[in-house]
């Protein structure tokens, strides 16, 4: 039996918006017989944990961030410029757009630039001076600047939601581009060693991660909860419960 394990998450829905780039209109995607069974864009600079918190999403967006910049961020950093963009710091996590509208819009601050003061406590219990984007040091956003992206797509195209997933990773596998996602965790998938079958037990909570490859009939996930759930952190979503 798999044991439950309770996670910090934090995605909120986002709202369907039509300005969004729209991958597979914009680039089109390869054929299917064209991709291997098994491959990633990259290995994960590091596994994280956002304890309790619910700063999911910024943990997420600067591990696919990551990838291309080989040093790692903070997401702490994102999630106060999250909150700066969304207007309120005391609301819950966040959504997938503005998360990485932070990205491009003001950039990622390398860890070793984050104040002592405002890094991730254990039990997450400086989250909200975290969140208060107006208690950063002044100025401190020039640092992030450097490592500001350019924009960001939406993943389509004609295919289902797994193999649009898994055509875009392929497609984007010299530029190191994985795909920030997430979806609402059913805590029984915590207990698992990592390969999720089912999409039959409760939902809990909103939970975003990153997608960096394939292996056989399941998409890899990156989580931010530490190497002791999963597979060392990692997760692997059948195409079943992908779709």
């Amino acid at each position: 039996m798999d044991e439950t394990k309770t996670i910090g998450g934090g995605l909120l829905a986002s709202v369907p918006d039509a300005r969004d780039f729209q991958f597979g209109s914009v680039f089109g995607l390869p054929a299917l017989s064209e991709l291997p069974n098994e491959y990633k864009t990259s290995d994960p600079l590091g596994i994280k944990n956002q304890g309790g918190s619910d700063l999911c999403t910024s943990f997420a967006v600067t591990a696919c961030s990551e990838d291309q910049e080989l040093i790692p961020l903070s997401p702490e950093f994102q999630f106060a410029q999250t909150k700066k963009l969304l207007g309120d710091w005391q609301s819950w996590g966040a959504d997938l757009r503005t998360a990485a509208k932070s990205a491009v819009k003001i950039g990622s601050l390398p860890v070793d630039r984050l104040p002592e003061d405002f890094k991730l406590s254990p039990d997450s219990n400086n989250r909200n001076e975290i969140a208060r984007w107006e208690e950063w040091p002044s100025g401190i956003e020039l640092y992030a600047t450097k490592y500001r992206k350019k924009s960001y797509f939406s993943v389509s195209g004609q295919f289902s939601v797994f193999n649009n997933m898994r055509a875009v990773l392929w497609q984007n596998r010299y530029e190191e581009r994985s795909i920030f996602t997430g979806c609402v965790w059913q805590n029984q998938w915590s207990g698992t060693k990592g390969y999720i079958e089912k999409d039959d037990g409760t939902p809990s909570f909103g939970h975003a991660f990153k997608i960096y490859g394939q292996k056989t009939y399941y998409l890899m996930a990156h989580l931010s909860n530490g190497e002791n759930i999963g597979e060392r952190g990692i997760f692997y979503f059948k195409d079943s419960v992908v779709n």
